[in-house]
């Protein structure tokens, strides 16, 4: 019998997904994920854009969305 995670590591990553947020938020958004045990994969174009991948390696990532940016 196969767990969960050698199954998912056997038929690859299905799908990602990705999240826009406003620039003020970024960091509040990706520390949970980080706390719960993920790590960011690239953040060579932070913090426009971040990848972080879970525990089992499925990738995410975190945008920023200009146009939800406050607007004063």
């Amino acid at each position: 019998m196969t767990t969960g995670r050698l199954r998912t590591q056997a038929m690859g990553q299905r799908f990602r997904i990705e999240i826009y947020v406003a620039s003020e938020v970024v960091e509040q958004r990706i520390a949970p994920a980080l706390a719960a045990g993920g790590t960011v994969v690239d953040d060579s174009e932070a913090p426009s854009l971040t990848v972080i991948a879970d525990q089992d390696g499925n990738k995410g990532a975190v945008c920023v969305d200009a146009a939800a940016a406050k607007k004063d």
